[in-house]
């Protein structure tokens, strides 16, 4: 099963998005992860000032020495069927079965990419680097996500009031409710789980070339509190940092969410990024947020 975590740490809904990443768990810091759509690890992502991290969850199974993906009876099958259809599903897992061999052990969480054979690695210890915002694309169980917080010890920190209106970072650092927990599947779970939709809503993200790049509703229509920008050019399996160095460019970036501002009518919340050490993904976000950069002293 896959779930995407998405940790963000902002003032209020009306002000500017922090920097973000997609597949921040897709690293070049992890080894014999494959495809990586980034240079470094999530603490390094953390300490060079990201603020919006989307990771995928899914059960594996352990087997000599590598994480075989679990799809049987999971909502992660029928994700990759809806994109390679049942024959390419199939035809994946037999692949898979030659590739990872050995005795399988318990199943347990792992972050992958779409397949765990292409890189997987422990989840709890992860999250616990993770002490900000937190929105979930649940694919596994609610009781497993659960868990996996308490792990983490993030539950000590779930922000329980509204997504109407947010308080201001100030207000939650004070109540110690940094961490924010959104479902998409809309699933029954504990109070602090709330439903992603109608709550955030986001640009396409299955653009091939930077001309393609729009603003126009994607998931989440044009409603909602939050506002998430997606800017990368997708060439699966492979993320092209030279890709990265076009759309992350300050001219270009800082363009393109000016005029989803103007469109959508709504400050970004998120600007989420391939490659974000490559290009001006930090400098837009300072820029959108007012903050003027000073001159070094001479």
């Amino acid at each position: 099963m896959i779930a995407a975590l998405v940790v963000f740490a902002r003032g209020s809904a009306t002000e500017a998005a922090p920097a973000g990443l997609p597949n921040a768990m897709s690293n070049a810091d992890v080894k014999d992860w494959m495809f990586p759509h980034h240079l470094h690890d999530v603490s390094r992502q953390l300490q060079d000032g990201i603020r919006a991290l989307a990771v995928d969850l899914h059960y594996g199974i352990p087997t000599g020495g590598a994480v075989k993906t679990n799809l049987e009876g999971t909502a992660s099958r029928e994700k990759i069927e809806e994109t390679v259809g049942p024959e390419g599903t199939a035809a994946a897992m037999r692949i898979r079965d030659r590739l990872v061999g050995g005795e399988d052990a318990e199943r347990g969480i792992f972050f992958c990419h779409g397949f765990c054979e292409l890189g997987a690695y422990e989840v709890t210890s992860t999250l616990r680097e993770m002490r900000e915002f937190l929105v979930l694309e649940d694919y596994i169980t609610t009781e497993d996500i659960t868990r996996l917080f308490e792990e983490s010890g993030l539950i000590d920190y779930v922000y329980t009031g509204s997504t109407t209106r947010w308080p201001t970072l100030h207000q939650l650092i004070g109540a110690n409710q940094r961490l924010s927990v959104f479902i998409e599947s809309g699933r029954p779970g504990p109070a602090w789980m709330h439903p992603t939709l109608g709550v955030i809503q986001e640009t396409p993200y299955t653009f091939h070339k930077p001309e393609d790049m729009s603003c126009r509703p994607n998931r989440g229509g044009t409603t909602g509190s939050l506002f998430l920008i997606n800017n990368w050019i997708e060439t699966t399996p492979a993320p092209r940092p030279s890709n990265a160095e076009i759309v992350n460019a300050y001219d270009a970036l800082l363009a393109r969410a000016r005029q989803c501002m103007r469109e959508r009518n709504h400050v970004p919340n998120i600007i989420s990024v391939d490659f974000y050490d490559t290009g001006d993904l930090l400098r837009v976000v300072r820029t959108l947020n007012g903050i003027v950069e000073r001159e070094p002293a001479r």
